[in-house]
């Protein structure tokens, strides 16, 4: 059966199957389907996922698409407008130039920090007590993955998984997640200066885009600039309808509107603090 006559629900059956540990054998057998459309699936998918090595700022970094993943969610506007947008970095069309340059404003240095011992926290707090950011524990999805993905290597007797082992267990693991370390540029909102980044992960929820961080020290507040940034970014640059954003870690995750930021800076402006980098941007 050619690849293209295969329905997307079948397709997206047997990946789904194939992600959870079953083999080629057990989908036959489980689901019914003939040996020869199982085959033709899981190698016509596999040669969907689109890997490019990237630099930025003289860093190495792999972006990694799975095109025909992403391809299950086509029925949301933000999705094709995230499709097409992710299609032109395979393609090459997108600035390389700006993120080697020295002058460009990175996003990944976008913090909070140099406060007073305990104001992080502080803020911290207030954002989780009156609901801009929902925690959850280790019963998430992306937590249990990563939570996994460590028992498997104390188990192998490797080192601790890096920061890449997990993104990419994470791309192969949750059926949500459509790409890892995806590169993004444009203007701030109120500026005109071009700012750089990558974003760890993307995931596709029914209609939204989530900007995903993997925090391996479970400290979240700290880079919540950083990462809510890469909303607002992305949000403004596509033109999104719904964009969310994620901290995990093994132990926890943190879920946030990209508009957490404004709040932040209402909480520094309150104390008088204009010194981060990122305030100028809003």
């Amino acid at each position: 059966m050619p690849f293209d006559s295969i329905s997307p629900e079948i397709k997206q059956t047997i990946l789904n199957a194939k992600e959870n540990g079953m083999t080629r054998m057990q989908i036959c057998l489980q689901y019914g389907f003939d040996w020869e459309t199982v085959l033709q699936c899981l190698n016509e998918i596999s040669d969907h996922i689109i890997e490019r090595n990237m630099y930025h700022q003289g860093f190495q970094y792999s972006f990694r698409w799975l095109k025909h993943r992403h391809l299950s969610f086509q029925q949301h506007r933000d999705s094709q407008l995230l499709h097409q947008y992710l299609l032109k970095i395979t393609q090459d069309r997108y600035p390389k130039d700006i993120f080697n340059n020295k002058d460009i404003q990175r996003i990944s240095q976008f913090r909070l920090n140099r406060l007073k011992r305990g104001k992080v926290s502080e803020i911290g707090k207030i954002l989780r007590n009156e609901g801009s950011i929902q925690e959850t524990l280790s019963i998430h999805d992306l937590t249990k993955i990563a939570k996994h993905t460590f028992a498997e290597y104390v188990t192998a007797q490797k080192q601790r998984p890096s920061h890449n082992d997990i993104q990419f267990r994470i791309l192969e693991k949750d059926p949500h997640t459509i790409a890892m370390e995806v590169p993004v540029w444009g203007r701030p909102p109120i500026s005109s200066d071009i700012i750089t980044g990558h974003i760890d992960l993307i995931r596709i929820i029914e209609d939204t885009i989530q900007i995903v961080d993997y925090k391996p020290e479970d400290s979240f507040m700290p880079s919540i600039p950083q990462v809510a940034f890469y909303g607002i970014l992305l949000q403004k640059k596509l033109n999104l309808s719904e964009v969310r954003c994620a901290s995990f870690s093994k132990k926890k995750i943190w879920e946030y509107k990209p508009d957490i930021l404004y709040r932040i800076n209402e909480l520094l402006l309150e104390h008088n603090i204009r010194f981060f980098s990122w305030q100028r941007f809003l």
